[in-house]
């Protein structure tokens, strides 16, 4: 029978028995850092009139390539977070180089937040003050070499904080050490403030929300390159989709949240 929604699973076998399977987008996402799962179509065409991805995602027309020996970045002016003070959601398709260097800033706002990838693990510190606040660090879920989706979620009410690799929950956990940080700064993807711990690889689809997205509305737009079947709460969405040129739009519409790259995307 065909199924036009998303397809996501982890290791095991998936066999399509109709004589024209159809699924909108599939995703072989391992249930753990290394391993994926099997389509089995025997003799039939699997048709997806999405993406069909392996090992996650790759999105639109381009993506950025961040490399640690030019200084390769992208920042914002001054913003607060997406929800200053309150909930709020990011997410971000990664593809890195490498698995063994140590912290690499995925998303960095000095004073604010924190999202990075540390050898392979996913670190996010909601509250980022001073080097310090409560820091959430997930077990090996990250691989190298091929695009994985990454999103996490603060809930300024509850101080629930939850970590998804591929659509999966990999790490829930509640605040309790740190203060809500509040007020603008700029926002550094690729990098720190100061030009160091720098994401080595790609980046796309990175985006910002004033809302704690649920695991559903993560895993129905993880593909989406285009229209999002819930934007309620989109706040930045930088789709790296120019192809060259030193800046990349913010698909939501506030230019005054645009980027500005050091390489072409």
């Amino acid at each position: 029978t065909a199924y036009t929604g998303n397809l996501i699973f982890g290791t095991g076998q998936v066999d399509f028995k109709s004589a024209d399977p159809l699924c909108h987008n599939l995703n072989c996402a391992g249930a753990s850092a290394g391993s994926v799962g099997t389509a089995d179509v025997e003799t039939q065409t699997l048709t997806c009139s999405g993406h069909a991805n392996l090992s996650g995602g790759f999105l639109g027309a381009s993506a950025a390539k961040f490399n640690a020996s030019t200084n390769e970045q992208a920042k914002t002016g001054s913003l607060t977070k997406p929800n200053d003070g309150g909930s709020y959601t990011l997410e971000a398709w990664i593809l890195p180089d490498s698995i063994s260097a140590g912290t690499s800033r995925i998303i960095f706002s000095d004073q604010k937040f924190q999202l990075s990838l540390v050898n392979q693990t996913i670190a996010f510190a909601p509250n980022y003050a001073n080097n310090s606040g409560q820091t959430f660090t997930t077990g090996n879920v990250i691989v190298s070499q091929k695009w994985q989706h990454v999103a996490v979620t603060y809930n300024h009410s509850t101080k629930d904080t939850n970590i998804y690799v591929q659509g999966k929950l990999v790490l829930n956990g509640t605040e309790t050490a740190s203060s809500e940080t509040t007020g603008g700064a700029i926002w550094y993807i690729g990098q720190k403030d100061d030009h160091s711990e720098e994401f080595v690889g790609c980046m796309d689809e990175v985006r910002a929300w004033t809302t704690v997205r649920t695991v559903d509305q993560i895993r129905n737009d993880m593909f989406s390159s285009g229209t999002l079947q819930t934007a309620t709460g989109l706040w930045a969405r930088w789709q790296f989709d120019e192809g060259t040129g030193l800046t990349s739009d913010n698909a939501e519409g506030t230019a005054a949240r645009d980027l500005t790259v050091t390489s072409d995307v």
